[in-house]
């Protein structure tokens, strides 16, 4: 409406070019415009027939205030509202005592009324649109029913109102198929649902709102995006909240008037102020218009700069034609993805959208183009996404738990069986063990009872790091004094014919700012996997000054039989096993973790052949507690 404004007032003040004053009369709406004290200063054609009325000049200088075809209460709203719309009924017998009319009797007139103000708020003159009422009438039963010959059909409503008691959802429910059709939708796509989320605007819902009784209707006229029809729209009032409505196809009226540029402007209009993202495309689909909604979609600033790009891209995108049966409309199921590969003028990095295509055909049958309509479901593909993330997650840890108890039940069963069953053997009463095998048993007792103690305090160890128990103590540690100490913690463990030394760059009086046990902890894992893989050769734990002169480099160095290649990369996470070994899987995992809360971190060397390399970096110098 804003754009007709201008015209308006162009011709109100008399500075309209003739193609102007030409839409002006061609628009088959009456219409008339009176200047800032109310006098009428120009009316349309169409307005001059509706009323019947002889000459023009009997119109003109009539004024808006004291005119007494209109009822004292309307009179009095052209002074107290700036906009508003009703239906009255425009009296012959009265206009014909100041005007020539060749009519008589009384026409039902739907009226929409605005005050037109500049950008500072002062009144420059007033308009009136008027239609008159031809296709629809109320019977004594309150339904809202068409003339004979035109397509319409009617669905009810079951309003839910907010605040200020606005109608915030508006339930569709017995809806005739031929209702929905003119909307472009079906009845299964209606029924029960809520117009306003249906992508149907509804820009009249306070009007309908006001409605409160059961001789009470609004209509308004209405243009179908879907469907691309002219309606005209009837409510009527049920009582409790429920409406009756009423959908008149009056496209052929228009499209048969003299005045085709009126469809035409009423389609920009709609168009250029729709809420949905609308794009035109010539028959071979290279873009020719895109409307504000679609270069705030995108973030595109000037749509002349995709004019004549393909629209829309992509290998999806190919797979949208229409059969020799599809009709003039196709929806497609695909959600397509456009992004700055494709539309480089974009500020957004990617959007997904969903496509509703229709033909334009020209008069004489042929193919025009194609109108896209589009609808932005990016969070919900986002919110997709997300779910196929979490579900992974969920998927890998509900594995993880399984491979864990798997895990379990066969580690802590082990060294339980030998401890039980060397146990049995310790205690027959026959006195028939020797003591050399007493000694073998009981050796085989306490390293299975170790066995069992190391798999219980790595359940523990990850268990106090996911409940947020793992603490860290911090003081002046000597690194040549806890590597010695954690030397002697494993060397019971070196397989028989396996050398266990260390070697160091840094004095005896060296420390770091650390908690040692932790750093013991991660140390004592280390060797304790080397000696588990290694038979023969040696073990040697290694400490000195990294390059950097920023962190203490550990490294566990063995001529095992290393790790398989095609786990190197995920030796550090929780559950994975290096070889079928004893163990939980989990070792390897709390290491990482206590070298991340030490500010470190730990690694496996994958250029290292002679075995298996594990280095542990912790920082030289760090801040005290």
């Amino acid at each position: 409406m804003q754009d007709f404004d201008k015209i308006f007032m162009a011709i109100v003040k008399n500075g309209a070019d003739g193609m102007t004053r030409q839409l002006f009369d061609m628009l088959p709406i009456g219409i008339s415009l009176y200047n800032k004290k109310g006098v009428l200063v120009a009316v349309n054609k169409y307005e001059i027939e509706m009323l019947g009325v002889r000459s023009k000049a009997s119109l003109l200088g009539m004024n808006l205030f004291y005119d007494s075809v209109f009822l004292p209460e309307i009179q009095e709203r052209f002074s107290a509202e700036d906009e508003f719309f009703l239906w009255h009924y425009y009296d012959f017998a009265v206009a014909a005592k100041t005007i020539g009319t060749r009519r008589s009797g009384r026409l039902r007139v739907f009226t929409h009324f605005k005050t037109i103000r500049d950008e500072r708020g002062n009144i420059e003159g007033y308009v009136l649109l008027n239609m008159e009422d031809k296709a629809i009438y109320a019977d004594k039963n309150n339904s809202v029913l068409s003339e004979p010959g035109e397509s319409s059909g009617s669905m009810d409503f079951r309003a839910v109102y907010g605040e200020d008691h606005e109608i915030v959802e508006l339930l569709a429910y017995n809806v005739e198929p031929q209702a929905a059709a003119l909307l472009g939708r079906t009845k299964v796509q209606l029924e029960g649902e809520n117009l306003f989320r249906c992508g149907i605007h509804m820009p009249y819902r306070t009007e309908i709102a006001a409605l409160s009784s059961e001789n009470m209707m609004f209509i308004f006229y209405y243009f179908a995006l879907e469907s691309r029809r002219y309606l005209r729209w009837t409510f009527m009032w049920k009582g409790a909240g429920q409406f009756t409505s009423r959908l008149v196809d009056i496209t052929e009226h228009i499209m048969n008037n003299p005045s085709v540029s009126f469809s035409e402007s009423l389609f920009r209009n709609v168009f250029d102020h729709s809420p949905v993202a609308i794009v035109l495309t010539d028959k071979f689909k290279h873009i020719e218009d895109v409307n504000p909604s679609f270069l705030r979609l995108t973030g595109i600033q000037n749509k002349m700069e995709i004019v004549g790009r393909i629209f829309p891209r992509g290998e999806k995108a190919r797979s949208i034609h229409f059969g020799e049966n599809d009709g003039n409309e196709i929806e497609s199921d695909e959600v397509f993805r456009i992004d700055r590969n494709m539309y480089k003028e974009m500020t957004k990095d990617e959007l997904f959208l969903r496509l509703k295509v229709q033909k334009l055909i020209k008069s004489n049958g042929t193919l025009r183009g194609y109108i896209y309509y589009l609808t932005d479901v990016t969070s919900n593909k986002v919110y997709e996404e997300k779910l196929k993330v979490q579900r992974k997650k969920a998927e890998e840890k509900n594995e993880m738990k399984s491979r864990f108890i798997q895990n379990m039940s066969h580690d802590i069963r082990t060294p339980l069986n030998a401890i039980v069953g060397f146990s049995q053997l310790l205690g027959l009463p026959d006195g028939s063990l020797t003591p050399e095998e007493k000694e073998e048993y009981s050796d085989h007792i306490t390293n299975n009872s170790n066995m069992l103690m190391m798999l219980v305090d790595d359940i523990l160890n990850i268990s106090d790091v996911e409940n947020g128990n793992y603490k860290i103590t911090r003081r002046d540690v000597k690194c040549n004094e806890l590597c010695a100490n954690t030397l002697k913690s494993v060397e019971y463990r070196v397989p028989a014919g396996v050398k266990l030394y260390y070697t160091s760059d840094v004095t005896d009086e060296e420390t770091i700012y650390t908690d040692g046990r932790r750093v013991q902890q991660v140390l004592i894992n280390f060797l304790t996997n080397a000696c588990k893989h290694t038979s023969e050769g040696e073990i040697r734990l290694d400490c000195h000054v990294h390059e950097s002169e920023d962190f203490i480099h550990f490294s566990v160095i063995d001529t095992g039989e290393g790790v398989d290649p095609s786990m190197a990369d995920d030796i550090f996470q929780r559950f994975t096993k290096l070889t079928t070994v004893e163990g939980a899987g989990l070792g390897l995992n709390i290491c990482s973790t206590i070298a991340k809360k030490l500010g470190g971190s730990v690694s496996f060397d994958k250029t290292y052949t002679g075995g298996a390399k594990f280095d542990f970096y912790i920082p030289l110098q760090q801040f005290k507690d």
